[in-house]
C-alpha cells in the first residue's frame, strides 16, 4: 500500500509541474505560488518522509484549484490566439 500511495505522490507532483508550467502568468500569481509550495512540500514528502496525510491532503487540494484553473486559461490562449 505504501508503494501504492508514493506512486501517487509522484504523479501529484508531476501533474502540479505541468499545471504550474501552463500557469505561469501574472493573472495567476497567487495560484503559481501556492502551486510553488505544493511542489517544495511534495518533493520533501517524497525525499525524506517529511508529512502527514494532511499535508498530502493539503497537497492535493492545491492540486485541483490547479487543474481547475486551466479551462479558464485554455479560453483566454483560445481567445488571444483568434484575434
Amino acid at each position: 500500500m505504501e508503494t501504492h500511495r508514493l506512486d501517487l505522490v509522484r504523479d501529484s507532483l508531476e501533474l502540479l509541474r505541468q499545471v504550474r508550467a501552463g500557469i505561469a502568468n501574472d493573472s495567476a500569481h497567487g495560484l503559481v505560488i501556492s502551486i510553488d509550495a505544493a511542489i517544495v512540500r511534495l518533493e520533501l514528502f517524497l525525499a525524506e518522509g517529511v508529512g502527514d496525510r494532511n499535508t498530502v491532503l493539503d497537497i492535493l487540494q492545491v492540486l485541483g484549484q490547479g487543474l481547475a484553473a486551466i479551462p479558464g486559461i485554455q479560453r483566454l490562449i483560445d481567445m488571444f490566439t483568434d484575434q
